[in-house]
């Protein structure tokens, strides 16, 4: 037997339940979207906005631990931490550099290939 009481319909908490669960699935649509997207762009060839999301979000997260790792470590440590911090900046900047030459790059393909169709 169940020892679980649960609430009737109309209740306070059954209302709330209800609107915490359509909260949750709003949020896992949104989730399970990008997943899906950036999986798919794994595949396919070229960058796409899930691609360059995650990228940021991946540089960002990296130099915060880095960032929370020098000033929680102690002085000998704290050298390697720190190069280690240099290093993701600067690697992030020229990945971010890469993305706006590459992008740069498509759009001038685009415009282009636009004036050969209008010739």
């Amino acid at each position: 037997m169940s020892d679980s009481i649960t609430p009737t319909k109309g209740t306070v908490s059954d209302t709330s339940t209800i609107a915490n669960s359509k909260i949750e699935d709003e949020n896992t649509n949104t989730s399970k979207g990008f997943v899906v997207e950036l999986w798919e762009s794994i595949f396919t060839p070229g960058t796409s906005p899930a691609l360059i999301k995650a990228t940021h979000a991946s540089f960002i997260t990296l130099i915060s631990v880095f960032c929370v790792l020098v000033f929680i470590s102690k002085p000998p440590v704290r050298i390697h931490f720190i190069n280690l911090l240099v290093l993701s900046v600067v690697f992030y900047l020229v990945v971010v550099w890469f993305i706006k030459e590459l992008l740069a790059a498509q759009a001038a393909e685009a415009a282009v290939e636009a004036s050969r169709k209008q010739k």
